[in-house]
């Protein structure tokens, strides 16, 4: 069970789809809680990662009404820098790859998962604080 309340995201969710959308809300905060380390998902990772084509391209007929309920949550409730984080490694790999004559080397990848790993690290530290922790807000 998640720590947090989710009501006032799930206050435009309809009835039949407040289940589902608690489950994936309970979804996130444990990957931030976990520091990164529980798994969410095509879709979810999409959307932390800020990449709204390919969470689209993942999302479920009931997870598709509610891309905004999501973004808003991300944005709001988890650590800023645990977001924020990964979306800088994505962008980064992208534009690398992007640049066709410069390849993506093992060691390019290995040093960004570390200080990913670290910053993440971080952000999950903050989320355990008792302060962080409020139900609805």
């Amino acid at each position: 069970m998640s720590n947090y309340d989710h009501s006032w995201a799930l206050r435009t969710v309809a009835k039949k789809d407040q289940a589902h959308v608690e489950h994936m809300l309970t979804k996130l905060d444990k990957y931030a809680k976990s520091g990164g380390k529980e798994g969410l998902g095509d879709f979810l990772t999409a959307l932390v990662l800020g990449d709204l084509l390919e969470a689209v391209a993942h999302a479920d007929d009931v997870n598709g009404k509610y891309l905004q309920q999501y973004a808003q949550y991300i944005y709001s409730r988890l650590p800023g820098t645990h977001v924020n984080l990964g979306r800088g490694v994505f962008q980064a790999i992208r534009r690398v790859r992007a640049a066709a004559s410069v390849p993506i080397s093992r060691e390019m990848v290995d040093r960004a998962a570390a200080i990913f790993e670290a910053q993440l690290h971080h952000a999950a530290q903050e989320l355990r604080q008792p302060e962080q922790v409020k139900a609805g807000g």
